[in-house]
């Protein structure tokens, strides 16, 4: 893995936790939606920056620590509501990265991620509200759903027909290319698993029909609760047939046919939803689910209303298989397909406490197939885990704690990660928090890399007038591979400021 995008890695989570929602990258945390009329001066621009200085302990293949070496990454987001129109936005997403680690041997190979400077463009897109209940979005964007998390540079046209419940989404683009995956523009977001990125392009194209309760019209459907459903198609292929397995019904061309589905809405007191993802080419399911969820006032509500207030329960079943795209190597390698059975409890306790248990058993299927769903062998050891989560928040005036403790053991090894954070205001102007991290990792199927992590963050927010912020996060990280990485955050968050 490159040194920019480990380091990224280590970097990024603590610092979305720290950080109020407009700081996370556009990728992660969408634009606000269009405004359908004319936007204030003040409600224009929204601006987040953040500089990230960290110092990396590198080691060579023998275990001998080699000079320090420093990484200056930066990030920013811009997202606007009226760069032409009231009714066009603009949304950008992008990343610097200085690497001092980098040697001249390793700049003279050529290597895209082992060079001094690095950027990327996470997303570039311009989106705009047309007459006729169209949304059309074109650039470099994301699409996500049951079946999988697509990056394509190319075009989305949404349409919400009038005086109906329906509406219809297209979109389509390229998936992967050289200019896309790889090199000054491109990211690692838009590289599919386990396929070589540079021989061809990867053409995508989709489609989905949506139906949502309550739309007035003709064609509506009267139902005594809120109801939803979709239905979709995908298609992706490829330009050439050079790594395409010739075995494969649909060679040279295809290397995704998926149809996605969903559905859910209320049957009295209990909330249910369902969805699934088919693979067409390979004939197999690649995720079900489904889920009942209901809120304990409305089952003890004869006993008190108010004592349940807010408390909820929820069971859920999944199906998952990992498919990746059909001329990739993952699909050799990836875990078996297993069936998870889960329960979650959700409680307020003493009026401000609030508390989350998940539990879960999971169970393995034995046998180990390749992409035509031929058995390659059996995987030794239990085919069954276990686990759970606790997590808990507590507020109290200008405090607030959270925590979780989240475990899990059987067929994949033992797991556990612990978490704790505080945060308090001093007045209207000043924010402090911290946060502590440890986890537990004991792999059975790769012995050498257990080992216990820890990790810690402290840092302040200062609430400038005018809506802007300026934040600053220490953080340090500890483990067996990676004795010592600390890092500096400085975040301006100038959201509404422009």
């Amino acid at each position: 893995m490159p040194r920019t995008a480990l380091a990224l890695l280590l970097l990024v989570p603590l610092a979305a936790r720290a950080m109020p929602a407009s700081d996370v990258p556009a990728q992660i945390h969408p634009a606000p939606p269009l405004s359908t009329g004319s936007p204030s001066p003040a409600d224009n621009v929204l601006l987040d920056l953040a500089v990230v200085p960290t110092e990396l302990v590198r080691y060579d293949v023998a275990g001998q620590q080699l000079p320090g070496a420093f990484l200056l990454g930066t990030w920013a987001n811009l997202a606007s509501r009226s760069m032409v129109g009231g009714n066009v936005r603009m949304v950008a997403s992008f990343r610097f990265d200085l690497d001092t680690a980098v040697t001249q041997k390793e700049q003279n190979a050529f290597n895209p991620y082992l060079q001094p400077t690095n950027y990327s463009l996470f997303a570039a897109y311009v989106e705009a509200s047309l007459p006729a209940g169209f949304e059309l979005r074109v650039g470099r964007q994301f699409h996500a759903d049951v079946a999988d998390y697509l990056a394509f540079d190319g075009g989305n046209l949404d349409w919400s027909i009038p005086k109906t419940p329906f509406s219809v989404e297209l979109y389509g683009g390229l998936r992967s290319a050289f200019a896309i995956a790889t090199g000054q523009l491109g990211s690692s977001l838009y590289q599919l698993d386990g396929v070589q990125q540079e021989t061809s392009a990867q053409p995508v194209a989709g489609a989905v029909l949506r139906w949502r309760s309550g739309s007035s019209g003709a064609l509506a459907i009267a139902v005594p609760h809120r109801a939803e459903a979709e239905v979709g198609f995908r298609w992706s292929w490829r330009t050439d047939a050079q790594l395409v397995d010739p075995t494969l019904p649909s060679w040279p061309e295809t290397t995704a046919q998926e149809l996605i589905a969903s559905a859910g809405g209320d049957l009295g007191p209990v909330h249910l939803f369902g969805a699934g993802a088919y693979e067409l080419v390979l004939q197999t399911i690649m995720n079900a689910q489904a889920t009942a969820s209901i809120g304990l006032d409305r089952l003890f509500g004869w006993i008190s209303k108010s004592a349940f207030a807010g408390d909820t329960l929820s069971l859920g079943y999944q199906r998952y298989r990992p498919v990746f795209a059909l001329d990739s190597i993952f699909n050799y390698f990836s875990i078996n397909p297993y069936d998870e059975y889960a329960a979650t409890l959700g409680v307020w306790a003493f009026g401000r406490l609030r508390l989350d248990l998940r539990g879960f058993t999971r169970w393995y299927t034995s046998a180990t197939t390749d992409r035509t769903g031929n058995v390659l062998s059996f995987a030794p050891g239990p085919q069954s885990a276990n686990g759970g989560r606790l997590s808990s928040v507590f507020a109290h005036g200008p405090w607030q704690l959270d925590a979780f403790c989240d475990g899990e053991t059987g067929a994949i090894g033992t797991r556990l990660v612990v978490d704790g954070g505080t945060r308090v205001r001093l007045g209207d102007a000043f924010e402090l928090f911290a946060r502590v991290s440890g986890a537990r990792f004991d792999i059975a199927q790769t012995p050498t890399q257990t080992g216990t992590s820890f990790g810690f963050a402290v840092g302040g927010t200062w609430h400038l007038p005018a809506n802007a912020n300026l934040s600053l996060i220490v953080q340090e990280t500890l483990n067996p591979f990676t004795p010592s990485t600390p890092s500096v955050f400085a975040v301006a968050d100038l959201a509404r400021w422009l």
